[in-house]
């Protein structure tokens, strides 16, 4: 029997010592060996647990680059931010002086035009010699040029930093070129 088998070995042309039982009965082996298909299947397991250890190192970098990136941006949001701040905080201050400063001249028109309604209202009244009538009419007159010349003063104290305010970007422009 031996002998029929090795001459069937012989008829189909692999008679070389070299190839393996397998190959060299045509894979027969192969097709009725029970871990040949198990072993396929842990090979594939094996290959497909490769690639989804692959995936997840690459899902790990892009969250590590993501991670990055988000750092960049959250940097530049708080640079841009202070900056911001900083330039808020100026403005307000400036501001605030500006208020100040006008409120306290809106304070000293309104000293003056009270004197002058005083005096004008003394120079009225009844009883009140001419000559005292003179001197009324002349400080009402003097604190009616007092008023004009303080506006034109406030005007020119004025005129830088209202030059300095049209020489600052609108909000809008701030915003979209930053």
């Amino acid at each position: 029997m031996l002998k029929t088998a090795l001459m069937g070995v012989e008829t189909i042309g692999l008679n070389s010592a070299y190839l393996p039982i397998s190959q060299g009965l045509g894979g027969l082996l192969e097709k009725f060996n029970p871990l040949g298909s198990l072993s396929e299947a842990y090979n594939r397991t094996l290959a497909y647990r490769l690639e989804t250890k692959q995936l997840d190192a690459e899902l790990a970098q892009i969250h590590h680059q993501a991670a990055l990136a988000h750092d960049r941006i959250d940097k530049s949001f708080r640079e841009h931010m202070g900056k911001l701040l900083e330039r808020r905080a100026v403005i307000d201050s400036y501001v605030d002086t500006l208020q100040k400063e006008l409120g306290d001249r809106h304070i000293e028109r309104l000293e003056l035009l009270r004197m002058a309604s005083d005096a004008t209202a003394h120079m009225l009244s009844p009883g009140i010699s001419l000559e005292e009538r003179q001197l009324c009419r002349e400080l009402v007159t003097t604190l009616t040029a007092q008023l004009s010349t303080m506006g034109n003063q406030g005007n020119q104290s004025l005129k830088g930093p209202l030059d300095i305010l049209s020489q600052a970007q609108s909000p809008n422009q701030t915003l979209l070129t930053n």
